[in-house]
């Protein structure tokens, strides 16, 4: 194995390789839309609306999420908001078929079957058959929005809340349910005090945002959409000093508390265990977070021992966790995200508490990979071109996986514009 690229603080041990698993996908048009199937008995849908975690404000972290048994007319929720709108739209522009059917990955949302492109002046433009009016697809992305009953945020960065914010004075059927931990709602109120943005958010349910806080300590279940219960559990997005956002390993010891780790704040970000009701089927969703060696303060640990159980019991097959850098990214740079071999850490961790003897202690589970940050440096004409960074960061995942790990789990990298059944 080629080894130039790994962080040379990262020495794993040998261990026997499992055989990978496999991914369906349907018949599509378009490059951009696929359904990928990851289960034969799917409990949820999920729209890739945004994936991205910046620097290009099109492709932020967003997607939409329902139970499979449930229409999404009648409520779906949206875990994030970097993107809405704009991404949406942009979406519905790209012309596919997907799965037989026309809108691409929103086939079902009983929009109308004859649309145009947003281009204000075919508005009134026939349809080549001469059946239905045309619809600007501005408009279809305002009535796929109007069913949205909630969103599910993470934490308040921008590349997690731009189009919550942008969007909130345009939204239909108000006000839209804003779940978050104490600290993300508070971050909130400020964007929408009036300085920043309008006040069209607060916690009385009479403005268009209704924001609500999500107990961390109890993780109490909150409804979200039909059929879907949500708890929350904190978890550590890197540390803050006076001189600003830093991500190096400040202590080998328990911190006295969650917020405070030798004078430096813990920001917080959040994980969600998501629940199908009628199937008590339940996935876990990671917002942004940097590994537990490099935080010190192991609230990852918690998640992972109480997923354990329920990965056990078959009722946790799917995981989303971040992959924001390749592998050639320092610790010191990482501010509060992961690579592969960070990713590999927690995974790592996460097997060990079902058997620290054995491989393929995780088959069976997938591994679904957001949130990579997009390079935008500039071109160096003295230098080949690299693969794109996606690729990098999938290839160096399976490269670890079959040469050192073999954890047995499956790793899907999702793409904007992409739908999931799992």
């Amino acid at each position: 194995m080629n080894t130039d690229w790994l962080d040379p603080e990262h020495h794993f041990p040998d261990q026997v390789l499992h055989s990978p698993l496999t991914i369906t996908t349907y018949p599509t048009t378009s490059n951009q839309h696929k359904l990928i199937s990851l289960s034969d008995q799917p409990a949820f849908d999920l729209i890739v609306i945004g994936s991205g975690g910046g620097p290009f404000e099109d492709n932020l972290s967003s997607y939409f999420l329902k139970s499979k048994r449930q229409r999404w007319k009648d409520g779906f929720t949206a875990l994030e908001a970097g993107s809405g709108f704009g991404a949406l739209t942009r979406l519905l522009d790209t012309p596919s078929t997907l799965n037989g059917h026309e809108h691409g990955p929103f086939w079902d949302f009983d929009l109308p079957t004859c649309t145009t492109p947003t281009d204000a002046s075919s508005m009134s433009t026939p349809s080549s058959a001469g059946s239905c009016p045309t619809y600007p697809n501005s408009r279809l992305a305002g009535t796929i929005y109007s069913s949205l009953t909630s969103f599910c945020i993470t934490h308040a960065h921008l590349d997690h809340i731009a189009a919550l914010v942008l969007t909130a004075g345009a939204l239909a059927h108000t006000p839209k349910t804003v779940w978050a931990s104490p600290e993300t709602v508070e971050s909130l109120l400020t964007v929408f005090a009036g300085g920043l943005w309008p006040h069209l958010a607060d916690r009385t349910g009479n403005l268009p945002l209704w924001l609500r806080n999500l107990d961390l300590g109890l993780h109490t279940p909150v409804t979200i959409c039909p059929s879907l219960t949500l708890q929350a559990w904190p978890i550590a997005h890197g540390l803050i000093t006076d001189s600003g956002y830093t991500c190096a390993s400040v202590t080998n010891s328990p911190p006295l508390n969650i917020r405070m780790v030798q004078n430096q704040t813990v920001y917080h970000s959040t994980a969600f265990f998501i629940t199908d009701e009628p199937t008590d089927q339940t996935f876990l969703f990671f917002g942004d977070l940097g590994p537990d060696s490099v935080t010190g303060v192991n609230l990852n640990q918690n998640v992972w021992k109480h997923a354990f159980p329920k990965f056990l019991a078959g009722k946790l097959k799917t995981i989303f966790i971040e992959c924001s850098y390749d592998s050639s990214r320092s610790s010191k740079l990482l501010y509060g995200h992961l690579s592969p071999p960070y990713l590999f850490e927690e995974l790592n961790y996460f097997a060990n508490l079902i058997d620290t003897t054995s491989s393929g202690q995780l088959t069976g589970l997938n591994v679904v990979l957001i949130h990579v940050k997009d390079e935008a440096k500039p071109l160096d004409p003295t230098q080949a071109p690299e693969a794109p960074v996606r690729k990098r960061i999938l290839d160096e995942i399976l490269e670890l996986e079959a040469t050192k790990f073999k954890l047995g789990c499956r790793f899907v990298m999702v793409e904007q514009g992409e739908r999931l059944e799992f």
